[in-house]
């Protein structure tokens, strides 16, 4: 949970505008109400902890540079604790995999079996 106060104003005034994740649908719940309710973050239930709102950038830096002066442009939008979790980490699987391909020095299965795992993790929490 953030405590720089621009990130909460941000989240908050995209919250306002719509409170539903970008990517799934399902309402989310700000940080700071979750905060209120339960006091430190790890006592938030887990089913609640995964609708926690969070901002998401679409020009998003693992996909290579953003374009310079995005100023007036929308470019952040509202995803929940989960959907952004699993966007990262695929993101960050692709990522990886094209990394290992140039390098020549690990197998391309492993890519399968990271996205096994994610999907697991995925179902586990649904």
């Amino acid at each position: 949970m953030s405590r720089k106060p621009a990130i909460r104003r941000r989240r908050r005034a995209l919250w306002e505008q719509s409170p539903f994740c970008r990517n799934c649908g399902i309402e989310t719940i700000l940080p700071e109400a979750l905060e209120q309710k339960f006091g430190h973050h790890k006592k938030v239930p887990r089913e609640l902890h995964l609708r926690m709102a969070t901002i998401e950038h679409k020009n998003d830096r693992i996909l290579g540079p953003r374009p310079p002066h995005n100023w007036g442009k929308k470019t952040l939008t509202l995803w929940c604790f989960k959907c952004n979790n699993v966007d990262n980490a695929l993101k960050q699987a692709a990522l990886r995999e094209q990394v290992r391909e140039r390098s020549g020095k690990w197998p391309a299965f492993t890519k399968l079996l990271f996205a096994e795992m994610l999907l697991n993790f995925h179902k586990a929490t649904s």
